[in-house]
């Protein structure tokens, strides 16, 4: 009788609840979450600046391009004498572009834009000089530090005295 009633006590008093097992593979379970949520919002911001300095990219390059279309309807003349058969290079490093920087090489550490990551150039060269076809080809550049390293956009347009 007596162990009948230690039997009915210890039936009343227990207590269920997890094993270490099945918390250690609840566990388990919830870190593979999380380290795969994390995961893919660390590549989704990478992705997404990736992605917005592509945009300001093209930006910088089409914004040049449209500035030197102005330059060349002003005076084809003045256009023309800023390329060469052998090409000159300009380094458009501000942004709004006011006016023609000095021909040359640009410098490494010239960098603009918010962030201050991007360079921005032409390259200005006289295709067949003298002739009736004569023009200029434009290559502009710009380029900016991402997260896997440099990266570029380039743009090639050749500009003709009369544009049809």
């Amino acid at each position: 009788m007596l162990k009948q009633v230690f039997k009915t006590i210890a039936a009343k008093n227990k207590i269920k609840g997890f094993t270490l097992v099945e918390v250690l593979i609840f566990i388990s379970v919830i870190s593979v979450v999380l380290i795969t949520a994390a995961s893919l919002a660390l590549t989704s911001l990478f992705t997404f600046k990736n992605q917005q300095y592509q945009t300001l990219s093209e930006y910088y390059a089409v914004s040049l391009l449209n500035w030197l279309e102005g330059e060349k309807e002003k005076d084809w003349g003045t256009f023309l004498q800023r390329a060469s058969a052998g090409g000159k290079t300009y380094c458009f490093n501000s942004d709004p572009i006011n006016t023609w920087p000095s021909a040359g090489v640009c410098p490494a550490n010239n960098k603009f834009g918010k962030p201050p990551i991007f360079s921005r150039q032409v390259k200005l060269t006289i295709l067949q000089p003298g002739t009736l076809q004569e023009r200029v080809q434009a290559i502009i550049t710009v380029k900016w530090e991402g997260a896997t390293g440099t990266e570029e956009k380039t743009i090639n347009r050749e500009f003709k005295q009369v544009e049809k």
